[in-house]
């Protein structure tokens, strides 16, 4: 038989059993060998976990049905024993037995009444190595296996990829009971959250600001506001940053990288979970996570995630901030067709967070910063950001098996999604009156009403060919998008405003749009071509990369009183490519590295030419090594990036960024440390360090790179205990902070620094049968402390000393 076609049929049985949680390792023994002893360190978890690490050690082949594994914990599993021992220990008291399965493999089965197969049917030996099958990418704990959907080639274990991707997984998410996916991203190196006077959440990626969130690998980069609508951590799997220019993913880069969110999907595993949590300002959530195979149907899996949540106020003071999620999805497949379909509606109303500034004249040169009191409110109580967006998904994909020597696989993904956003901000001006009372500095609210519609379409044909000494895989991809998007704003009349009492507060401003209202449409489509090549060969030791990508894009912009006063039309077209590899030099250690080039489209004017300035360009150097330690449960991945851009757009510091000044060039250089993983049973640590310079190329600005501290750091651990009367107690600390970061005025040639931190949090949690229970505390020691800031009239005031308690129980 031919090795594409058998490397076909691995693929298919590992897509599908990901899902039913069936594990197995390469190898065949008989039932004698079950008798082997095998020393075993497997930590307490769910039992299909727990069988995985069993089968991994011992190289056994071991099936069994979803419903049998689901909602079922076992361990821990420690000492020399047989393979048919440690099964025992993990099958005490679940009703379950371990029966001699097919070419020598173990089955689970029922102990009474119906059979494994009847329930189910047993899965089939999978080939696995470095792999896990309790999830759709192969993740155990905190150590990610596949790179996933931030890039093209999600199949691709992370080690073959010479690109630098980290990955969050769910297990990270749950033990620092993270409460939004945008939390999350500060476990990795180079990345910090900072403030953003728009209501999106606003990141700096290896130096650069990143503001565009994909969305199971779907976003449309390039035409400005993605909108401010955050995914429900309820329907959130992991979270992957890619670094560099991100052409692999969404044609037009990202500066410094992207960020991408995997969402929950249709599973053959039986999930049957409510979730309750309860925190600081009233915080409230209830969730429901169901799953599984459809009854009375074949290959019919579905999802339906549901949540709402309701906080009294934030720390800021502002008040009723709700979320709700409605997301259904079901999916079907006959082993070589799959279809999805599915619907996210969310509805979204966020409180801002607390923020503050530096006067524009006479602040103090020791202590430039207003120093605002937590909880002080200003203008009005009732602030918000609403967002309402509805999105409908699909996806469809065939195996056409061995043709012509390969295997061909089509793949399509689309996504439509609509959304309203009203907000209701305020903004410092930094400047005050001479007549204004001691204290008091000018201010005023601002009234935003977005609207968009968006489209995004990607279509990959993926053709393998193994020839037994390497193995190749092309794959040709087309991509479409179109987004339609319309702004007014309204600005009320400026005000004098104490910043420390928070006085005079103001009824809501909400004015109907008028001669004063400014408009901005963005209106525009973007069609791509990528051409993609991975080579295996040498063992599979060598791993060599290389895409290129040709990106045409047309949108208009307007701007105005009526929104098409000052129109642009733009036609930005480029080439983008990435090219590296990846040697594994040791079992242990893998070197890599790669060029990229990418580019960004703009549609914003020269305010020089008056004319649509030109696309940014970006060039990308990196260099790393990834370790894999304490037999390959621990990763560590060391890298260094050289990273360039030219013809770089800023905003106009007077007339926003509609309006823009290019200068030459930017450049950030730096070195970045992960390491994640468990150290020894039940001991998990996700960990991060960085340090990023950043400059302007150009010497007409002297300038630091505003909001970009130079060391980022992190470090999360956690502890479950493995037996004993105590066993199943999970204990958690981490702490994470960054350095100075500078800020400035825009236009203005003064430059200050916004003071760097470190908090700390601690968690403890407890599982016993179908429990799970957290107790998380925020920020330990109540440190006050500011975000890194693009602009010196909006610097974020961190959240102080808050707790999460969340309680799960799972039916299954």
């Amino acid at each position: 038989m031919k090795n594409g076609s058998s490397h076909a049929r691995r693929l298919r049985v590992a897509m599908l059993s990901t899902a039913a949680l069936g594990l197995v390792l390469a190898g065949r023994v008989t039932p004698v060998f079950a008798q082997a002893v095998h020393t075993f360190e497997v930590p307490r978890g769910d039992l299909a976990t727990v069988v995985t690490r069993i089968a991994r050690t011992a190289g056994t082949p071991i099936a069994f049905p979803a419903g049998l594994a689901s909602g079922r914990m076992a361990g821990p599993i420690q000492g020399s024993i047989s393979v048919q021992g440690a099964l025992a220990q993990a099958l005490a008291g679940t009703g379950l037995q371990v029966a001699p399965g097919p070419a020598g493999s173990l089955t689970i089965r029922a102990a009474t009444g119906p059979s494994a197969a009847a329930a189910g049917g047993d899965v089939a030996a999978i080939d696995v190595t470095d792999e896990a099958a309790a999830n759709r990418y192969g993740d155990v704990g905190f150590q990610a296996g596949d790179v996933g959907l931030g890039s093209r080639i999600p199949n691709a274990p992370a080690k073959e990829v010479p690109i630098t991707i980290n990955t969050i997984t769910s297990k990270v998410l749950q033990s620092q009971a993270v409460t939004t996916a945008t939390d999350a991203v500060q476990n990795v190196s180079g990345v910090s959250i900072g403030s953003s006077s728009g209501g999106a959440t606003a990141f700096t990626i290896r130096g650069f600001t990143v503001s565009d969130v994909t969305v199971n690998g779907l976003g449309a980069t390039g035409f400005g506001n993605s909108g401010f609508t955050q995914i429900p951590i309820d329907e959130v799997e992991r979270v992957e940053v890619l670094k560099g220019p991100t052409s692999i993913l969404t044609g037009a880069t990202t500066r410094g990288g992207g960020i991408n969110i995997t969402t929950k999907r249709p599973t053959d595993r039986v999930i049957q979970d409510v979730s309750v949590r309860y925190g600081s300002y009233g915080y409230k959530t209830l969730a429901f996570d169901f799953g599984g195979p459809l009854a009375g149907t074949e290959g019919l899996t579905y999802r339906f995630n549901l949540s709402g949540n309701k906080a009294d106020e934030n720390y800021a003071g502002y008040r009723d901030a709700r979320e709700y999620l409605i997301a259904p999805s079901v999916q079907w497949t006959d082993g070589s067709t799959t279809l999805l379909a599915g619907v996210r509606y969310s509805e979204q109303s966020r409180s801002p967070i607390q923020y503050t500034f530096i006067p524009r004249l006479g602040a103090d040169p020791n202590n430039p910063i207003i120093h605002i009191p937590r909880g002080t409110t200003q203008f009005n109580p009732n602030l918000h950001y609403l967002d309402q967006t509805m999105a409908v998904f699909s996806e469809q994909s065939h195996d056409f098996g061995d043709i012509l020597g390969m295997n061909l696989v089509f793949n399509n993904k689309i996504r439509y999604e609509t959304s309203a956003n009203d907000i209701n901000s305020f903004a410092w001006l930094g400047s005050r009156a001479p007549r204004d009372p001691a204290g008091n500095y000018n201010a005023r609210q601002v009234n935003s009403k977005y609207s968009f519609n968006r489209l995004v379409e990607q279509f990959d044909l993926t053709a393998t060919y193994d020839a037994g000494f390497a193995r190749q895989t092309s794959k040709f991809s087309v991509d479409y998008k179109t987004i339609d998007l319309s702004q007014s704003t309204n600005n009320a009349p400026i005000t004098s405003i104490n910043p420390v009492l928070g006085l005079p507060q103001q009824a809501l401003f909400r004015p109907e749009n008028s001669i004063g209202t400014a408009y901005t449409t963005v209106n525009g489509t973007g069609l791509g071509y990528q051409y993609l090549e991975k080579f295996d060969t040498l063992d599979n030791r060598l791993h060599i990369l290389g895409q290129v990508r040709y990106d045409d894009y047309r949108y208009r912009n307007g701007s105005g009183i009526t929104g098409n006063d000052r129109a642009s039309v733009a036609k930005p077209t480029g080439i983008s490519w990435t090219a590296g590899g990846a040697f594994d030099v040791t079992p242990y250690f893998t070197a890599y590295g790669n060029r990229s080039a990418g580019f960004l489209p703009t549609y914003s004017v020269n305010n020089l030419t008056g004319l649509t300035a030109e696309p940014e360009q970006q060039d990308l150097y990196e260099y790393g090594g990834r370790f894999f330690l304490l037999d390959k449960k621990l990763t560590l991945t060391l890298s260094y990036f050289d990273l360039r851009a030219t013809n770089v757009s800023i905003c106009d510091a007077i007339l926003g960024c509609n309006f823009v000044q290019v200068v030459p060039g930017q450049s950030s250089k730096g070195v970045e440390f992960d390491i994640q993983g468990e150290i020894f049973p039940g001991f998990n640590i996700i960990g991060s360090f960085s340090s990023t310079k950043v400059k302007y190329e150009s010497p007409l600005f002297s300038l630091p790179f505003a909001g970009t501290p130079q060391y980022t750091a992190s470090l999360w651990g956690s502890y479950t205990i493995q037996d004993g009367p105590m066993h199943g107690l999970t204990l958690g600390f981490g702490a994470r902070g960054n350095s100075n970061s500078p800020t400035n005025y825009g236009g203005d040639t003064s430059a200050f620094n916004v003071p760097g931190y470190v908090t700390a949090d601690a968690m403890i949690g407890y599982d016993f049968d179908r429990w799970s229970l957290q107790f998380k505390i925020n920020n330990m020691m109540n440190k006050y402390y500011y975000q890194p800031s693009y602009s010196a009239n909006y610097i974020g005031i961190g959240q102080g000393r808050n707790f999460l308690f969340s309680a799960k129980y799972s039916f299954q």
